[in-house]
């Protein structure tokens, strides 16, 4: 059922195909429907789902079909409903597809929690890989000379993002572009509910240390994932 609870869509096999039936109207006829799809826009204004037609994958959105790719991941959409998002791969090559726009071209762009939306559904962020270094791309924009990194990371308001990376064999915070710190290791990273405050953990000579809005906390042996008051005032953490 959609998020509404207004309409319904499921997959059917009709002989040796496969169909999308939406609201008792049967949709056009498939070799395969994809895993986990179709999918309701949060708004349930829109359906996409994958389909395999012959031996090339595409989304189908409200009926439309995308272009044909070798593979390709379970579209996502924004929180806004407006944009769709999905990892694709052709040749030996992987892209994002946003809009049906093609951004950019790697050896891998990893899927789980990637890529992703911030909350106002306006900018887009992903990890890719490129000759076994890590990319991370900011709304539309390359960011390389890493020798690792992690996940991006939008503040509620979406005017932030961070992510950590690796360099010459130091971990840094990358906050809306500037690096900090310097340290073994980069744990778990979040923001609070206002957006104003910013928390993470390290490995620091050998302990655990909590970094909170720049600030480093006494060092402990292990330290778990920060939380945040609803009103954003106060933080704690088991260490």
């Amino acid at each position: 059922p959609s998020p509404d609870s207004l309409h319904v869509a499921c997959v059917a096999k009709k002989e040796n195909k496969f169909v999308v039936i939406y609201d008792g109207k049967v949709l056009e006829e498939y070799d395969l429907i994809g895993k986990d799809t179709p999918i309701f826009s949060p708004d349930s204004n829109h359906l996409v789902y994958k389909a395999k037609k012959g031996n090339k994958w595409l989304a189908v959105l409200d009926s439309k079909e995308g272009k044909p790719y070798d593979n390709m991941s379970t579209p996502v959409f924004s929180p806004d409903s407006k944009h769709l998002v999905f990892v694709a791969q052709e040749a030996e090559k992987q892209v994002v597809v946003l809009d049906g726009k093609e951004l950019g071209r790697y050896d891998q762009v990893p899927e789980k929690h990637n890529p992703i939306f911030s909350p106002d559904s306006k900018r887009l962020a992903f990890m890719a890989v490129e000759g076994k270094k890590p990319v991370i791309v900011i709304d539309g924009v390359e960011n390389k000379g890493y020798e690792d990194a992690s996940f991006p990371v939008f503040s509620p308001d979406s005017r932030h993002v961070v992510y950590p990376v690796k360099k010459k064999g130091e971990w840094f915070i990358v906050y809306d572009g500037e690096e900090s710190g310097k340290y073994a290791e980069i744990g778990v990273y979040t923001f609070s509910p206002d957006s104003a405050h910013f928390a993470y953990t390290i490995l620091k000579d050998d302990k655990a240390v909590m970094v909170y809005d720049g600030n480093e906390g006494p060092a402990f042996t292990d330290i778990a994932m920060p939380v945040f008051s609803p009103d954003s005032k106060n933080m704690a953490y088991m260490a």
